[in-house]
């Protein structure tokens, strides 16, 4: 029965990316939660690299649709100055969702490089506080990178509100017996 228990260990390392964040540094670990980080760090590592694997596509796909969603923002910002019309929320959501894209590149490769050093800490069976504390500082970082791609879902809803206003009938219905 090795898959429950590797399922186990992948689930726990899971937790422990998303739990609430706690250091060793902060807390003191017991000998009983020392031992169960040895003996389990090896295995955590493994699911480590799955996981940078399958987050290295998502992450390439979401920068990429990011990346293609500001170029057709960009344009259609241009079409409505073209078109003399107004739209300055518009324009400011567009650079504002530019600047939260360059912010989650950023810490992408931070988190990214953070999850590698902690995936790839020889002797972690040696040293189990400081794998805890590599795994405590990813799991700040990938919290930091959640919430940034939170901050753009939002940005790209909001974009999507002003357009919608921007589209509502803002000319009224020309006046009966006024020449056209």
């Amino acid at each position: 029965m090795k898959y429950p228990r590797r399922f186990a260990v992948v689930a726990s390392l899971l937790v422990l990316l998303s739990s609430p964040n706690v250091s060793a540094e902060g807390q003191t670990l017991n000998d009983a939660q020392i031992e169960l980080i040895r003996q389990n760090c090896v295995t955590a590592q493994s699911s480590m690299q799955r996981l940078e694997l399958s987050e290295a596509v998502t992450r390439r796909n979401r920068g990429v649709s990011y990346e293609s969603t500001l170029k057709l923002m960009a344009a259609l910002n241009s079409r409505i100055a073209f078109n003399k019309m107004s739209a300055p929320t518009l324009a400011s959501l567009t650079a504002e969702i530019d600047k939260k894209r360059s912010e989650f590149i950023e810490n992408y490769i931070t988190y990214n490089n953070s999850i590698n050093v902690t995936m790839k800490l020889p002797n972690c069976k040696e040293q189990p506080v400081t794998f805890y504390d590599y795994l405590t500082q990813t799991r700040q970082l990938r919290t930091k990178l959640s919430t940034g791609v939170d901050d753009i879902d939002r940005l790209l809803d909001s974009y999507q509100t002003a357009l919608n206003d921007l589209k509502q009938p803002t000319v009224q219905p020309a006046e009966a017996g006024v020449a056209q």
